[in-house]
């Protein structure tokens, strides 16, 4: 009996430690559900953006350029996957996990983003992905006499309205340089070659200092644009120049904070957010959320040319006087013509309709 006491102890703490792991692989064997991300990329000062196909290589027709948000909305199951380099991702068998949450060998299955079947076997999902990527497609106009930076400046991940701090996110930029003429060929498939940086939040550590899966069989280096400033392309003096750009975001599963006991009550309220701007230096993000403040302005007392004002990611937002659901983000009695008017969905998806609807008298 005095033998049989404390190995029943120590089975007692074995018992204890595998039920409140919070590693990475081991803790999230469960699914992990990430739905209902909005996407919303935007563009400031002489550039124009139209969305774009992954895989497409030809510039989109003129007409489809605008100068406001371009949003989408996806509702996709989310496990995680590791890479170093936004581009080939890896998986470990969720019966290859240690008590401490590291994989028990260094054995990995590459993932395939195109059959996720092996994937959904392993997490006991359907039609989980290890990734949700959006494509974009910009032109910026530089008309001054110096050459200019269009530059990734805000790269915004929320949960509910307020700045996420789930570190285990990451995001990978791809660009392809069109040509000033956008005849130029973009990448079908998104590679190191394209690669411009790949962003995690300020903070984000992985399991094993420094590594990601880079291989069925091993860990390594994550690649050096690790949180490297996303400048997009360089615009000369005096012409135009397009870019295709793709955002690529995944959970890292080799971060220490990819667990289910963070993201088990986390589904359908994410928000992702970019913006790009021209400039007169180079200044990309180098993180998720550098800039971003969980803060909303009050409007109880902003004036409005409507009945209602609005604010989304600390945007004023004033209902048109007459037109209910149609917004502008000056406040005032008129709309002139060359005012931009938006709709906000029921999700704080904000669209320029500008160039789709019949401006108000």
């Amino acid at each position: 009996m005095k033998k049989l006491i404390p190995a029943i102890c120590l089975l007692l703490v074995s018992a204890v430690m595998l039920g409140t792991s919070t590693f990475a692989w081991f803790s999230m064997n469960a699914t992990v559900t990430v739905t209902g991300m909005s996407v919303r990329a935007s563009v400031k000062e002489n550039i124009s953006i139209a969305s774009t196909a992954v895989t497409s290589t030809a510039k989109e027709a003129d007409s489809a350029f605008k100068s406001g948000y371009v949003a989408t909305h996806t509702e996709t199951v989310l496990e995680p996957v590791s890479a170093v380099d936004g581009a080939t991702f890896f998986y470990t068998s969720t019966k290859n996990v240690k008590a401490d949450g590291d994989a028990k060998t260094d054995t990995y299955v590459a993932y395939n983003h195109a059959d996720t079947s092996a994937f959904d076997t392993n997490y006991g999902t359907t039609g989980a992905k290890g990734y949700v990527e959006y494509a974009v497609q910009l032109k910026a106009d530089n008309s001054s006499d110096a050459a200019r930076y269009v530059n990734l400046t805000d790269v915004n991940l929320t949960y509910g309205g307020a700045a996420a701090d789930q570190k285990a996110f990451r995001v990978a930029i791809f660009v392809d340089d069109m040509g000033t003429d956008g005849a130029t060929a973009a990448s079908a498939t998104q590679t190191t070659s394209n690669l411009k940086s790949i962003l995690s939040i300020s903070g984000a550590a992985y399991q094993t200092t420094g590594k990601a899966v880079s291989s069925v069989s091993a860990l390594d280096t994550v690649n050096a644009k690790l949180n490297a400033a996303a400048l997009i392309g360089t615009v000369d003096a005096h012409t135009s120049h397009y870019y295709k750009v793709v955002v690529r975001l995944w959970m890292e599963g080799e971060d220490t904070t990819c667990t289910n006991t963070t993201f088990a009550s986390l589904t359908d309220k994410w928000a992702f957010d970019v913006v790009f701007k021209l400039q007169d230096t180079t200044g990309g993000a180098t993180a998720i959320n550098q800039a971003l403040t969980a803060s909303k302005i009050d409007l109880s007392t902003a004036p409005s040319t409507g009945s209602e004002a609005k604010v989304v990611d600390g945007v004023n937002y004033y209902e048109i006087a007459g037109n209910t659901g149609y917004y502008t983000t000056v406040a005032s009695t008129a709309v002139s013509s060359s005012s931009i008017i938006y709709n906000i969905d029921s999700n704080d998806i904000v669209l320029d309709v500008t160039n789709r609807c019949t401006l108000p008298a």
